[in-house]
């Protein structure tokens, strides 16, 4: 993948707009901006964000409560929530809810990149920790049933699933020899030759180790996939791993796809949580967790087969109604395996 511009995900687009012989203007490097067009159709993006969406649209996918609200009203699985702008009247919710069985998830109700979200905090200090974070430079937090299941993110692009990719939390496997501390520094050292970012445990990490009595000096069992946090974002050491479309039945693909158009989204990064995202959705307990408007192509590049750059084309055949012909596929090129990220820091 050639380097056009300083930013990875402008750069996904700009390649595949490239394979496909269509025209590209970059209006402002700095700022990520370019324009991709034919003699028929043009689209603009800056970084990950393309003009194919409605600024309504956005502002109701930014924000979790409306989304929530409307996709409910179209009988959409969604966690039972409520939010709170007074910070004592959650305190006092929550704590009162976990009194019970019940796990749940405290979050802003706007943001991204796992800040501000807390997953199950158990006692009292930890609740009032993850207050304290949600509402830092938010109004209004929300407090929502914590659905046990797979993550995934589901890119739609009018009416049609463009890519599926599962969103799995750091881990690391035991050698019967290192401690978890030693096996985290060693994953590091790979994710870092691949350019990703370390696993990082937080407070609320070590928290959740604790429930499952291992300390980071522990030392797991050879074979043994242990996992380090409950959340799945990569900026903590998340992993991914590519889904065929085809293992998935349309009656989820129509999901989808109907939650997209119920905020009028022609674009969107739907995360949908479930046991098993091939089996229908009404066999399960499941849910769509969160839609953006402006999804990261990343999170389907950094996966189990990162070497092509498929959602991207995908998107752009798409727009422009052009096929990339006889393209060599990399997933076969046994000398494909060098690391393709470096070029895209930005």
């Amino acid at each position: 993948m050639k380097k056009l511009i300083n930013n990875r995900y402008a750069n996904y687009y700009l390649n595949a707009a490239d394979k496909l012989g269509l025209k590209y203007k970059i209006i402002n490097s700095q700022a990520a901006l370019a324009r991709i067009y034919d003699d028929d159709k043009s689209i603009e993006l800056s970084a990950n964000v393309l003009s194919l969406n409605s600024q309504l649209s956005a502002a109701l996918a930014t924000n979790k409560k409306k989304t929530s609200l409307l996709l409910r009203d179209e009988n959409i699985p969604v966690p039972d929530f409520k939010t709170f702008r007074d910070p004592k009247l959650a305190e006092k919710y929550l704590l009162n809810k976990l009194k019970g069985i019940q796990t749940y998830v405290v979050k802003p109700l706007s943001g991204s990149l796992a800040i501000g979200i807390t997953i199950n905090p158990m006692t009292y200090g930890q609740v009032v920790q993850a207050l304290k974070e949600a509402f830092e430079e938010n109004s209004e937090i929300i407090i929502e049933k914590y659905i046990p299941g797979q993550h995934y993110r589901i890119t739609v692009l009018d009416d049609e699933v463009i890519a599926i990719t599962q969103r799995l939390p750091a881990y690391v496997v035991g050698d019967a020899q290192k401690t978890v501390e030693e096996l985290i520094a060693e994953k590091n050292i790979k994710r870092n030759i691949r350019n990703l970012p370390p696993i990082i445990l937080r407070t609320k990490d070590h928290n959740y180790l604790k429930t499952k009595k291992i300390k980071t000096s522990t030392i797991c069992p050879e074979g043994e996939q242990l996992t380090l946090q409950l959340g799945c974002d990569m900026n903590i050491g998340g992993e991914r791993k590519r889904i065929d479309r085809d293992f998935v039945p349309e009656i989820n693909k129509d999901l989808f796809i109907t939650a997209a158009r119920t905020l009028d989204l022609r674009f969107a990064g739907i995360d949908y949580i479930s046991p098993d995202i091939t089996i229908p959705y009404t066999r399960v307990v499941s849910a769509i967790n969160e839609i953006n408007s402006a999804p990261h192509s990343d999170v389907h590049y950094r996966d189990t087969y990162p070497f092509d750059n498929y959602a991207a084309e995908r998107i752009i055949e798409k727009i422009f109604g052009r096929d990339i012909l006889n393209v060599q596929n990399p997933l076969l090129n046994s000398e494909a395996a060098v690391d393709i990220y470096s070029p895209f820091i930005g």
